[in-house]
């Protein structure tokens, strides 16, 4: 039990640490509202977890045990808008999107009542393990499976016609999906009861922001730079305006602090620049994808050239070829036309003098 207590902590600050880092580098960006979001999810229900394993009656572990499945219900429908707007598929997807949150709504105004969790009872070496009412296997059917299995079939989907890179993005999301969301599964079976196996997934459950967070940094996911830059720069301006105040002397204050604000200056200028570079970087790919799309309007147009001529070609040797055949009729004709007139001739000389 100390270990899943351990773990549980782990999914926890890793789905936290990992969700605000995506979050603070575009806070625009509906591809990283949505990561967080889930990662809020993910946050709520390991750290519930944490606190439903400690405690020791069992009216907290009920209150916990409904609360760590609360947070349980947002990741599903979080992480299928994150993968469709990931994929551009959000506005072509809109019902399926409004689909997920409306089941998840639902879910959410019972996930407090019998009807999703109806007691704790002990299961294995668990004092206090949550027992699903009817509601929950809904959540597990359309949610849990419904709505994950739907985003990775739209992954798997999406691989086949995808570029390189963004090919390997999805395949690291892909292998995160699998292990973190089957990692959480094997919570399941206790909860109807069968006390076969402990939860011994729980552990893959925070190997999912280390897979996707080692996709940002191989294959530029998000952008990184940016956000390194601006947190250096915070942690290291927190620290200097925290020392005018712990010095000893006049001095030293009056030293730390001049030194605070040429930080700020220098900062300032290096964050701008961050962003200038990373924004060129940006145009610089917008620019490849474009020769890339404008070199394939190209070949596509050399291809069809290439078969009009061979479909020009293709015609004037059959017209060459109609043109011999119109040729040698004509010439058939008119020979027909001398033989007869000759025959003609020849047959009224004779009936003349003979």
């Amino acid at each position: 039990m100390n270990l899943l207590v351990l773990f549980s902590l782990i999914n926890g600050i890793s789905a936290g640490v990992f969700g605000l880092f995506v979050y603070l580098k575009n806070r625009k960006s509906l591809v990283n509202k949505n990561l967080f979001l889930m990662s809020i999810g993910v946050a709520i229900w390991s750290f519930s977890y944490v606190k439903w394993l400690s405690v020791t009656t069992e009216e907290s572990a009920f209150f916990l045990s409904r609360m760590l499945n609360f947070g349980a219900t947002l990741i599903p429908v979080f992480y299928l808008h994150w993968v469709l707007v990931f994929l551009n598929l959000d506005k072509k997807k809109r019902g399926i999107i409004t689909f997920g949150y409306i089941i998840t709504f639902i879910f959410l105004l019972f996930s407090f009542t019998p009807y999703y969790i109806k007691s704790v009872k002990s299961v294995l070496y668990f004092p206090y393990w949550p027992q699903a009412g009817p509601l929950y296997i809904c959540f597990i059917i359309l949610g849990y499976i419904g709505l994950v299995g739907y985003g990775l079939y739209q992954l798997f989907k999406e691989r086949k016609t995808a570029l390189k890179e963004k090919r390997n993005q999805i395949d690291y999301i892909i292998l995160g999906t699998i292990l973190g969301f089957g990692g959480g599964a094997t919570n399941f079976p206790l909860m109807f009861g069968v006390s076969l196996f402990p939860p011994f997934g729980q552990p893959l459950v925070s190997v999912h922001p280390f897979l996707w967070m080692f996709a940002i940094l191989k294959y530029h996911f998000f952008e990184i730079r940016v956000i390194l830059t601006e947190l250096l720069v915070g942690v290291m301006g927190i620290i200097l305006v925290i020392l005018p105040f712990v010095m000893p002397t006049g001095s030293l204050r009056v030293l730390t602090g001049s030194v605070f604000i040429l930080f700020c200056i220098f900062g300032h200028y290096l964050v701008k620049a961050t962003h200038e570079e990373s924004r060129r970087k940006e145009e610089a790919e917008a620019l490849a994808v474009r020769e890339r799309v404008l070199r394939e309007e190209f070949e596509s147009l050399a291809k069809q050239r290439r078969k009009m001529a061979e479909q020009f070609q293709v015609m004037a040797i059959r017209s060459v070829r109609l043109l011999i055949e119109l040729g040698k009729s004509l010439f058939k004709l008119q020979l027909w036309e001398f033989l007869f007139l000759k025959g003609l001739l020849n047959s009224k000389f004779r009936a003349k003098y003979f």
